[in-house]
């Protein structure tokens, strides 16, 4: 994004800001024509908890339910633990159903932490509703990670066949029984594995000492690992298909199956170096994200919450190709722009882990 004397608001804004930025293209670079700060604030009556307190409400084990707005399919990739979903997505009905009885329960509601706004549009409604205690975890998800905090995925994640899922018990353990297709690897064992393991896979723990496991792999850089919500005694108790027998010997391998509408590496790398006429690529994170990480070459900022004000820029007579810091925004875009029309792919990859193009 370019800026010239033309463009409004500049002097108004400082480095950390949320914005909007309205835009306009002259040939092929995009020139911002105005800059608003965001004034997001929280409805009357909805406090914010910050990552230290919703922590000590859960060792404390005090009685609030942490909810999660967002689409189903991101609440079983990735929530935080003991959430429940309430996706924003239901039915007004079906979300009131889903709440709990007692007005004076408190709800804590967190989302992305991306500046989407889900958790604060849930937290207005269930305060709409009479809910007396109502809170929102304003940095979410971004945040909780950021802290190195564990997040969980549930059984149907990891059956959906495009997940490493690995047993980090011992190899005896695991021989007893283990969760089908799973590779066994001790969390003693995690760091002498590393080159075995695909950083662009999504990886899904379990074991008694999964936590460490997870540790150690985020203090490596990878950034798509969680814990099986419930572990294997919940993987059984739901009926979850199980092996027996000596472990295999074999590496660990993982193929990414491409969802609907996904993009290649290989067909996204060639957009970038030019190779792939009649493509624009469009980067839908956050303007505070831009810093510090660049945008790609030949890419142009579109945060995921202002893509429905810009549509009317955007052409239809191209391919669009989008990507974020992990993919998760950039799938979410997809679904947006699909619906109106739009010739588009998304970009499910974790940026930091896309080779230099």
């Amino acid at each position: 994004m370019k800026f010239d004397d033309a463009t409004k608001g500049v002097d108004e804004i400082a480095e950390g800001h949320f914005v909007t930025i309205d835009y306009e293209l002259r040939g092929n670079e995009a020139y911002a024509t105005s800059i608003q700060r965001n004034k997001a604030t929280l409805p009357e009556g909805v406090t914010n908890i910050d990552t230290d307190e919703l922590l000590r409400l859960m060792r404390e084990r005090a009685a609030f339910v942490l909810v999660d707005p967002r689409p189903m399919d991101r609440y079983k990739q990735s929530h935080l633990p003991g959430a429940v979903s309430i996706s924003i997505d239901l039915s007004e009905q079906q979300q009131s159903e889903l709440l709990p009885k007692d007005k004076n329960t408190l709800l804590v509601f967190y989302d992305g932490g991306h500046g989407r706004g889900t958790a604060i549009t849930s937290a207005a409604a269930a305060k709409s509703k009479g809910f007396a205690n109502v809170r929102v975890y304003t940095t979410g998800r971004a945040a909780w990670m950021e802290a190195s905090l564990p997040t969980y995925s549930t059984k149907e994640y990891v059956q959906s066949g495009n997940v490493l899922v690995i047993d980090t018990r011992p190899k005896q353990t695991s021989a007893a029984g283990r969760i089908k297709g799973a590779y066994n690897l001790p969390v003693s064992n995690v760091n002498a594995s590393l080159r075995d393991l695909p950083r662009d896979a999504p990886i899904v723990l379990y074991g008694d000492e999964a936590t460490k496991a997870l540790e150690q792999l985020t203090d490596e850089g990878f950034t798509t690992v969680t814990l099986l919500d419930g572990g294997y005694a919940g993987w059984l108790t739901a009926g979850g298909k199980i092996e027996k027998g000596p472990i295999p010997t074999a590496k660990i391998k993982w193929e990414r199956k491409l969802e609907k509408g996904e993009v290649s590496l290989d067909d996204f790398r060639q957009a970038v170096t030019g190779k792939k006429k009649d493509v624009l690529l469009i980067d839908v994170r956050g303007r505070d994200e831009i810093g510090k990480q660049p945008l790609i070459a030949n890419a142009i900022n579109i945060p995921l919450d202002e893509l429905p004000s810009q549509e009317t820029t955007l052409p239809k007579d191209k391919m669009l190709y989008l990507y974020c810091a992990t993919g998760a925004r950039a799938k979410m875009a997809y679904s947006e722009l699909v619906t109106s029309g739009f010739n588009v792919k998304f970009l499910r990859m974790n940026l930091k882990d896309i080779p230099t193009m």
